[in-house]
């Protein structure tokens, strides 16, 4: 984000809708200026919400209200992958801990095994 368009933001915030309008649209020209679609998408966006801002507030509650429905699938999508991620931990611990109960004069070669010859 440019400078000019984070004064914009700035002054959105402060609810001086007319400054932030001024600045997004001089933000707005060095983008174009400049070819960057990204900064110009951005801007247009800061830019509507500062020129509407019942939209932004409107905007605002939607999110919230799906953003709800989204954590949870994400919260249900990660139990799922950790549930079977868990089972392969836990075998891969029960092999670890079978490794470690060989003791060492059940080695073949091993030097206790030694010390008995």
């Amino acid at each position: 984000m440019s400078a000019l368009a984070s004064l914009g933001k700035a002054y959105d915030a402060l609810e001086e809708r007319e400054k932030a309008i001024e600045f997004y649209e001089l933000a707005l020209k060095i983008a174009r200026d400049l070819d960057d679609v990204r900064a110009e998408r951005q801007t247009l966006m800061h830019l509507n919400n500062a020129r509407n801002p019942q939209a932004k507030a409107a905007k605002n509650d939607k999110s919230a209200k799906s953003g709800s429905s989204k954590t949870k699938a994400r919260k249900a999508a990660k139990k799922k992958a950790g549930s079977s991620g868990g089972t392969r931990r836990k075998a891969s611990r029960k092999k670890s801990a079978r490794q470690d109960a060989t003791s060492p004069e059940d080695q073949p070669g091993s030097l206790s095994s030694d010390k008995e010859n």
